[in-house]
């Protein structure tokens, strides 16, 4: 029951300095609870990341505020069971996807990442899905 497999992977960006949801990552977030809300023995993991820009220990908070934002959203608007949703963590600026020196390498970093897994104990022919959503 506990071996799960990573169904979808959506990522939800954020303005420098800033936790505040976007309505374009509300859209995507929509799409993650429809996603999940069709699944038995589903879990969402959600992490939370900054750029390089500022303190390094603000934007291991910041990237916190933002995972929970994502969480709140998820929570509040679609219903999303508490016990759905797996620890969520605040990496700072590790695990970087793009470069910290460029204006959009800096963007790509300021996110959430979402990932829908599904039990594959519950779901026997759950397949491990590459397509990945983006922004």
């Amino acid at each position: 029951i506990d071996d799960f497999v990573v169904q979808s992977t959506s990522t939800v960006n954020f303005k420098v300095g800033s936790a505040v949801l976007l309505p374009e990552g509300k859209q995507n977030l929509d799409q993650v609870a429809q996603t999940a809300l069709t699944m038995k023995g589903y879990l969402l993991e959600v992490t939370g990341f900054a750029s390089a820009d500022g303190d390094a220990k603000k934007n291991k908070v910041l990237s916190q505020k933002r995972a929970q934002a994502v969480i709140d959203y998820l929570v509040e608007t679609h219903n999303i069971p508490l016990r759905r949703i797996s620890t969520s963590y605040g990496f700072g600026e590790l695990q970087a996807v793009a470069d910290n020196a460029t204006l959009e390498g800096r963007e790509q970093n300021r996110r959430v990442e979402v990932k829908v897994l599904a039990s594959r104990g519950i779901n026997q022919n759950v397949e491990v899905r590459t397509s990945q959503e983006e922004k």
